[in-house]
């Protein structure tokens, strides 16, 4: 049993080196702001000394110790407890939502601490967020101080490419001035975070005014010299100031909530202020702000104004497009003309898109009832010109390519002339009216040509028909009036010359009076085949009724047809085939068979139609001289014309017994296919 000890002993000590090791506890605030989110996540454990920086207003305590920042949630705020006492954090860490931070299940006030240091950074590295939730120290000019609740404040502090908020846990001091001095700020390095864990509004979080210093007073006011509205930003041989200035100017527009625009010394000027009081045009203001530079031009910022005098409101240039465009009527009052191409309602009122030769603009109308301006109409606009695009030329300068007009009032737009009736969206109805009209035109030209085309043709076909069945009518009159007549004169001689002919020579007489009477019969289907007009018969059936009805000539002997069957469109040729096979039939049967009837039956079945000529007559033998000369005078041609339609032909006949002649044609793809022929 000693190897089961063994193997169990083996598996213990497997089991404990597999098994991962424990989680090393953090003991500095560097460790955990270097932390990946998903390793923050899983919890690691947590000891930590430090000092505390600053409480937020929620449950969030902000610490820092000697490697940098961080803070706690988890556990409410002693009463007890202030800024620069040093604790001890027990407990695990979590992502949060930009900087990892501590969820805590204990805290011990160790008693006061050393406040940190704080760290000079611009506000380039504040907006870096590298020194997140660490204490920092900035400085700049104040731009403005705003009460924002009934204990609190925020402080703009122009430091590097753009200001910075501070967020003051305190309201101003009646006796503080901060707008337009140097200033020094501790505090708080904080910002919003969106849901990319991104830093998107970095700002500083300060206990109270006591954090911030006077480094240099603001200048008085009324001292400062009155520039004119170009003197702004310019190059200056000691570079420029980042502190007030003050300009003087008749105000052009003001709406709430919105910039004021001035005009100074024929130019304008736009000009941002955080006061509430409302301006009208031809007031005369003087501002003291902060220049900044716009897309195209520079404006004042965190201004304050205040009314020096009264004049008449000031007219607006007459400008043209080509003017705009250089950009000198920029933030000035303007007037133009143009056509108006479209309008939609936007957020801050109605929108006009005018055109003005090759050039369209937009137009921006005060919130209200929206003008019944129809498109098209020619309008003239009087408003606040911004350049609202640009572009750099190969030097160095800088070019507006677009501009949009801030109407102040509905009265700004005035309408010259109404559109014309031939509206866009008219012209376009006419247009396509004209463009359907003239296709059906062309589609109508189209079908009558190829409708004339067909009865030319038709007419054609017809007259070149009347032609062949005029020229077959005269053909066969004049066989009929002359050829017929001589051979009915030549039997009447071989007649009388054979009633007083030698034995010797009535053989030959009668041998050639056969061969006349055998002329006669085949001139005579040659009279019937030129004389048969398209127009007759189309059936089979009605075509042999016809011929029966032509060919009984005999007292004596009675023609009888029947028709059984469903019939079927037959090709002309078999129709034709058919109807001379029944037609030289009954021809022999009546010169040679005397008989006392014929019987002609027209079968059609699904699979073939038959023909059959019976008669009663004298008959024959088959293979006997009889039929050499039966065959002689037309039953080469019988079967000569079944050959051609693929026929069976049948031939039966004996002495006494009548003769009987069949032909069958099978129904085959041409024929159900086949056209049909008179």
């Amino acid at each position: 049993m000693w190897w089961i000890l063994v193997a169990a002993l083996c598996g213990q000590a497997r089991d404990s080196s597999s098994a991962d090791p424990p989680a090393p506890l953090l003991t500095k605030a560097r460790e955990i702001r270097l932390l990946a989110p998903g390793k923050a996540a899983l919890g690691l454990p947590v000891r930590l000394e430090a000092v505390i920086t600053y409480f937020d207003a929620g449950a969030t305590t902000f610490v820092q110790d000697d490697t940098g920042g961080t803070f706690y949630q988890g556990l409410p705020r002693h009463p007890d407890w202030k800024w620069g006492h040093r604790v001890l954090i027990e407990g695990k860490t979590f992502s949060g939502l930009y900087v990892p931070g501590i969820k805590a299940t204990k805290v011990e006030v160790l008693g006061p601490g050393e406040f940190p240091t704080p760290l000079p950074i611009t506000a380039d590295v504040l907006a870096s967020g590298r020194y997140h939730y660490q204490w920092i120290e900035l400085e700049g000019i104040g731009r403005s101080v705003t009460v924002t609740g009934e204990n609190t404040s925020v402080l703009r502090l122009a430091s590097g490419s753009s200001p910075v908020e501070v967020r003051i846990d305190e309201v101003p001091p009646g006796h503080l001035d901060l707008v337009d001095a140097r200033l020094r700020v501790q505090g708080l390095s904080a910002g919003f975070i969106n849901d990319r864990r991104q830093l998107v509004l970095p700002h500083l979080k300060v206990r109270s005014y006591r954090d911030v210093a006077i480094l240099d007073t603001p200048p008085d006011p009324a001292r400062l010299p009155v520039v004119s509205v170009d003197d702004q930003l310019r190059f200056t041989p000691n570079g420029g100031s980042d502190r007030r200035v003050k300009v003087r100017g008749i105000v052009l527009s003001h709406q709430p909530r919105e910039p004021i625009f001035l005009r100074g010394g024929g130019r304008g000027l736009m000009v941002e202020s955080r006061l509430s009081e409302t301006f009208q045009p031809g007031d005369v203001i003087e501002v003291l702000g902060f220049p900044e530079m716009g897309p195209f031009r520079a404006f004042l910022a965190d201004a304050t104004t205040r009314r020096v005098g009264k004049e008449p409101a000031p007219a607006p240039h007459r400008v043209t497009v080509k003017n705009l465009l250089t950009g000198i009527r920029d933030a000035d009052l303007v007037e133009l003309e143009g056509e108006l191409a479209a309008s939609y309602a936007g957020t801050e009122g109605v929108v006009l898109t005018i055109q003005a030769g090759e050039t369209a603009f937009r137009v921006r109308c005060p919130s209200g009832p929206r003008p019944q301006w129809t498109q098209g109409s020619r309008l003239s606009v009087s408003g606040i010109c911004r350049i609202a695009g640009t572009t750099t030329d190969r030097g160095y300068r800088v070019q507006p390519v677009s501009f949009d007009l801030w109407a102040r009032s509905p009265d700004d737009i005035q309408r010259l002339r109404s559109p014309s009736w031939w509206t866009p969206q008219r012209l376009t109805a006419a247009v396509g009216a004209l463009v359907s009209a003239t296709v059906a035109a062309l589609i109508w030209v189209f079908r009558l040509r190829r409708r004339i085309r067909e009865q030319t043709a038709i007419i054609r076909t017809q007259l070149a028909r009347e032609i062949v069945l005029d020229e077959r009518q005269r053909i066969a009159r004049e066989v009929h009036d002359t050829l017929e007549q001589e051979l009915v004169g030549l039997a009447l001689r071989l007649d009388a010359a054979a009633s007083v002919a030698t034995p010797r020579l009535l053989a030959i007489l009668e041998a050639a009076r056969h061969l006349v009477d055998r002329i006669h019969v085949e001139l005579r289907i040659l009279v019937w085949d030129l004389r048969e007009q398209d127009d007759g018969p189309r059936d089979l059936g009605e075509r042999l009724a016809l011929s029966t009805r032509e060919l009984q000539g005999s007292p004596t002997t009675t023609l009888d047809l029947t028709v059984t069957g469903t019939s079927w469109p037959l090709p002309g040729p078999v129709e034709h085939n058919l109807l001379r096979i029944a037609q030289e039939a009954i021809t022999n049967a009546l010169k040679h068979a005397d008989p006392g009837t014929i019987a002609i039956a027209l079968s059609y079945n699904p699979e073939a139609v038959s023909l059959r000529i019976q008669d009663d007559g004298c008959g024959f033998e088959a293979n006997g001289p009889a039929a050499a000369k039966l065959g002689h005078f037309g039953l080469i041609g019988v079967r000569e014309r079944a050959r051609k339609m693929g026929a069976q032909l049948d031939l039966t006949s004996r002495p006494g017994q009548g003769t009987t002649i069949k032909v069958t044609v099978p129904r085959t793809r041409p024929l159900q296919e086949g056209p049909r022929h008179g």
